[in-house]
């Protein structure tokens, strides 16, 4: 914090981004409590913008986030979310030994390609 402060007493602190902003609202506290800290920027240093980004957000939320932080004026940009060059898929885990399913699968079907595997708990996403 002893950094950010001397680079906004100096002018030259042009904003903070912050990804993933729905997990600033009530809804998405569950998942990165963290998050919550992040009201303290706009009391630290008021004149530094706040870009805040999410894919997930409603109205509500949006409005919510803005609320929290502490942010005035807001601008909004929306844009669709159908992006041509991903592929969804959803594929029902079988038995207990699913890791090992994953495994063959990203090997066979998707060598050498990136992608993201979401699961429902922490504990689930350490054991993957």
């Amino acid at each position: 914090m002893k950094i950010l402060e001397e680079i906004y007493e100096m002018g030259k602190l042009n904003r903070f981004v912050i990804d993933e902003a729905h997990c600033v609202s009530h809804w998405g506290q569950d998942f990165r409590k963290d998050y919550l800290e992040l009201k303290i920027l706009k009391k630290w240093f008021p004149k530094t913008p706040l870009l805040c980004l999410t894919a997930t957000a409603t109205k509500a939320v949006w409005d919510d986030i803005a609320k929290i932080l502490g942010m005035k004026d807001v601008c909004y940009f929306q844009s669709s979310f159908n992006r041509p060059n991903l592929f969804y898929e959803v594929i029902e885990k079988k038995g207990k030994d699913y890791v090992n399913d994953i495994v063959f699968l990203l090997k066979g079907k998707f060598d050498k390609k990136s992608g993201i595997i979401y699961c429902m708990t922490w504990k689930e996403t350490e054991k993957l």
